[in-house]
């Protein structure tokens, strides 16, 4: 699977923090559009059922005020996280990574809010084999 992440967009929530919302391309489509926060969530799910030797490595959260510069870091990091879950036999085929994207992906085709994400990874659970 070739995942890129060519866009990015700003948003904020109710109460006015900013965040940005990542476009991520499948095969050079648009699949989905997902936050620093939801993609954490997965990878920390993803840790939990395989272990943190398969799992790559994550990005690390920064608690300073992004600068183009770093934000664009942050994308790329992102990307490369994503190429590699992606390109992993065992994740890349797993029902937890699937069921993210599925989700994700019918998110963006129903035009539902992106928070709608965070809902269905904090219930969704997956049995350990």
């Amino acid at each position: 699977m070739q995942f890129t992440i060519a866009q990015t967009e700003n948003g904020s929530d109710s109460l006015g923090v900013r965040y940005v919302i990542y476009g991520i391309h499948l095969e050079g489509f648009l699949f989905c559009k997902l936050r620093y926060s939801q993609l954490h969530k997965w990878n920390e799910k993803l840790r939990r059922y395989f272990g943190s030797n398969l799992v790559p490595r994550f990005p690390p959260k920064s608690y300073l005020a992004q600068t183009e510069s770093t934000a664009e870091e942050r994308r790329l990091q992102l990307q490369q996280y994503l190429q590699k879950v992606g390109e992993d036999p065992v994740i890349s085929v797993s029902e937890i990574f699937t069921t993210l994207l599925k989700n994700a992906q019918q998110v963006l085709r129903n035009l539902t809010e992106v928070p709608y994400i965070s809902q269905q990874l904090q219930s969704f659970t997956v049995k350990q084999p």
